[in-house]
């Protein structure tokens, strides 16, 4: 009987973080044992340990990877936008669908900020995350200020505490079953940003 390949060094450390994203996001952090995730992952600790000193090490891992991903594709759709304007509509529409389909991202999004309460490590591990994410939205804003596709009176500050507030919010509702059909939550959340773009003639 062939045995079983061995994972690279590399590939274990990867197949370690995507357990843990999924055992962190039911568990959070301070529920979560590392024999939790080492179970999921069908290994012993011992081998988990050789890759992560620490569970709190795996989870800023794993939860750093998970928003650098949402980030990045949000910035990805921004930049095949037209203007500015569209880009809000689409990156807001993209962060909404990604939410009601991956409800463990909403969790693992709400976990990140209790971990906040944690001691100052994550105290800034948090805070750096949503600078990241708020920078994007920031950014797409400027642009459709610029490019006249977003009223000229916008502050894009508060534009963008209204944005992420309706983010976190729906990623609240997705957790608590409260949420609704993916379509009408977009139609929703798109005609309240609809007040921001200048009305096409």
């Amino acid at each position: 009987m062939t045995k079983p390949k061995r994972l690279t060094s590399e590939a274990r450390r990867e197949q370690i973080v995507r357990c843990a994203e999924r055992v962190f996001a039911e568990h959070g952090l301070l529920g979560t044992k590392t024999r939790d995730i080492a179970k999921a992952c069908g290994i012993n600790e011992s081998v988990l340990y050789a890759h992560f000193r620490t569970k709190e090490d795996l989870f800023i891992e794993a939860v750093g990877r998970i928003h650098a991903r949402a980030d990045a594709a949000m910035q990805r759709t921004a930049d095949r936008c037209s203007t500015g304007g569209e880009a809000l509509r689409e990156v807001m529409k993209l962060a909404l669908t990604v939410l009601c389909a991956n409800p463990h991202l909403c969790t693992n999004m709400l976990h990140t900020l209790a971990s906040s309460t944690s001691g100052e490590r994550f105290r800034k591990f948090a805070a750096d995350l949503l600078d990241r994410h708020r920078q994007v939205w920031i950014e797409v804003i400027k642009r459709g200020v610029r490019d006249g596709s977003l009223r000229g009176d916008l502050i894009p500050e508060e534009i963008v505490r209204y944005v992420q507030g309706s983010v976190w919010m729906s990623s609240l509702n997705v957790v608590t079953g409260r949420s609704p059909k993916t379509k009408a939550l977009i139609k929703q959340h798109l005609n309240a940003i609809d007040k921001f773009l200048v009305p096409k003639p």
